[in-house]
């Protein structure tokens, strides 16, 4: 049986590497839910020995460059000749003379 060198190179990492190197924002039960949810592309970890697990690195920071980008670019400008036509439009229906 012949195994690659890529599978035998990989690092693995522990949940409190996870948290020192990488700034893993989850908590440990967090993470667990994650691994186990099969609609969460959260990678599942692997089984090193009796009461220890671990994930491979490629696969976390697959996993953390998957992850969407918030773009905190300034908002487009409001059109206020459209604003201040459809508050005039809004206002005027709204007006009504009171029944006495």
């Amino acid at each position: 049986m012949q195994i690659s060198h890529e599978v035998l190179m990989r690092r693995l990492l522990s949940f409190k590497q996870l948290r020192q190197d990488y700034g893993h924002p989850y908590s440990r039960t967090q993470t667990w839910r994650k691994a186990r949810d099969p609609n969460d592309p959260f990678p599942a970890p692997v089984s090193v020995g009796p009461n220890r697990t671990a994930w491979f690195s490629d696969e976390y920071e697959a996993w953390v460059e998957s992850l969407p980008r918030v773009n905190y670019a300034e908002p487009p400008e409001p059109d206020l000749d459209a604003a201040n036509e459809k508050d005039a439009t809004s206002t005027a229906s709204r007006t009504r003379p009171r029944a006495r």
